[in-house]
């Protein structure tokens, strides 16, 4: 089976059906009623004509029974009609004229009763009759008549048939209009995705950069979700092409360089040769890691004293022989939304960069300050100019680059922090040595929540 690809297809699929089923079931419903309200008052008419009949028979000074006067109902009087009456007694019994020769087969009622009983029977040419049955005892008489009335029940078929085929129009005509109001609630209801469809196609063919909002509480949070991922991608284009621009312009040097050695013989230019090699191996490992960051966005929040602590026996391995201690003094509770591998190059990079210089002691602090977190590594040793520091954690600088040999741990970790629109400050430790201080903004909620909390 096909499946429907239309939006618009299968609203009005839908819609044909319930309005289909609700005019079937709501037409079964409106028919049954009809027929038993009408079946009831049909035989409540042959229940009072039975109440009549009974009024007007009684016994002359013979004790034969007469009629006072006739019903007054003409159906009684035309040959064959369905409309009978008859009353029978223990010798005599007296007949409507309408049945002229027939012979009815009565019920046998063998109780009198203060209501008629009443069934469907057939006469003898083979008509559908409502038979209405009383056993009733007249003043004189010693023994009980058995009154009948019959009516023919073709009159209800009648009325049923011209019901069902009012009805048949009027619900035809109710779907009808329902289906064209579901269309029109369609076309009215589809008209914002329309419009989204359209700002999404000037948004490829360059004509637009963001999509509007569409004034639909329901839309608008996906028109908030989307213009978030265009505002990431666009900021991740951005970092790729500055971060190629960088790359480019960082190995311009060095291969110039390496060109001018290419036909250089001698330890000098060997010597030459290699240094250039290692700049550009660290030009290179700094920008892969600045590429491999996944910067802000969805997250989990990430546990950050798991991290230390996996991070500091490593360390603490690396640096056996030297008996640093590192102390992790970082609250369980502490979680950042955060890529798990970024927060990993910040710690390890700052940890790191302090054993490296730390005589025997590392600490290790975090909080979260209104949902920002503040993570402070600090360490013992020699310490760090303030010259040497604004030139590590200054973006604009390519501090690895103007001191070889110097690391690239902190240039790392200051373009990670710079990629989480974060700040990475290093000052003077209690300890004696550097104090590095990261400090990493609380993420922003989703626009789709921004948009339901203003609705």
């Amino acid at each position: 089976m096909r499946r429907v690809r239309s939006l618009r297809a299968r609203l009005l699929l839908g819609a044909l059906v319930w309005v289909a089923c609700a005019s079937l079931a709501g037409g079964y419903a409106l028919s049954y009623a009809f027929r038993t309200a009408a079946r009831d008052a049909f035989d409540a008419q042959l229940g009072s004509l039975v109440a009549v009949l009974i009024g007007l028979v009684d016994l002359d000074a013979n004790g034969q029974l007469r009629l006072a006067r006739p019903i007054g109902d003409p159906h009684f009087d035309q040959v064959y009609s369905g409309w009978y009456w008859m009353v029978i007694g223990p010798e005599a019994q007296l007949r409507s004229r309408s049945l002229w020769d027939l012979e009815l087969e009565v019920p046998d009622i063998t109780t009198t009763s203060a209501a008629p009983t009443i069934s469907t029977a057939r006469d003898p040419l083979g008509r559908e009759l409502r038979v209405a049955v009383q056993r009733a005892v007249l003043p004189g008489s010693s023994a009980p008549l058995l009154f009948v009335v019959t009516g023919n029940a073709e009159a209800l078929h009648v009325q049923y048939r011209r019901f069902d085929t009012i009805l048949r129009i009027a619900l035809s005509a109710l779907g009808l209009g329902l289906l064209f109001a579901v269309l029109v609630q369609i076309r009215f209801g589809l008209r914002p995705l329309e419009r989204l469809v359209r700002e999404i196609e000037a948004i490829r063919s360059g004509k637009a950069e963001r999509l509007s909002e569409l004034e639909t509480a329901e839309l608008d949070s996906l028109v908030a979700e989307v213009n978030s991922l265009i505002d990431h991608n666009r900021r991740v284009v951005e970092r790729a092409r500055a971060s190629a621009s960088d790359l480019a312009h960082a190995l311009k040097t060095p291969l110039a360089v390496m060109k001018s050695l290419e036909r250089e013989e001698g330890p000098e230019a060997a010597r030459e040769r290699s240094e250039q090699l290692a700049t550009m191996e660290r030009i290179v490992t700094r920008h892969l890691a600045r590429a491999a960051a996944a910067g802000p966005g969805r997250h989990s929040p990430v546990a950050i004293t798991p991290i230390v602590e996996e991070i500091a026996r490593g360390l603490t391995r690396v640096h056996a022989d030297r008996v640093i201690v590192i102390q992790n003094e970082v609250p369980s509770s502490v979680n950042y939304p955060a890529d798990r591998q970024d927060l990993e190059e910040i710690v390890g990079n700052l940890l790191e960069n302090a054993c490296k210089w730390a005589k025997r002691r590392v600490r290790v602090s975090g909080e979260l300050v209104r949902d920002r977190l503040v993570l402070v590594v600090e360490d013992d040793g020699p310490g760090m100019s303030e010259e040497r520091a604004r030139l590590a954690v200054d973006r604009g600088v390519r501090f690895d680059e103007r001191h070889p040999g110097s690391g690239l741990g902190l240039a790392i970790v200051s373009d990670l922090v710079h990629v989480y629109e974060g700040t990475l400050t290093l000052s003077r430790s209690e300890l004696g040595g550097v104090c590095a201080r990261v400090e990493l903004p609380p993420p922003l909620p989703s626009p789709a929540k921004r948009g339901r909390d203003h609705v």
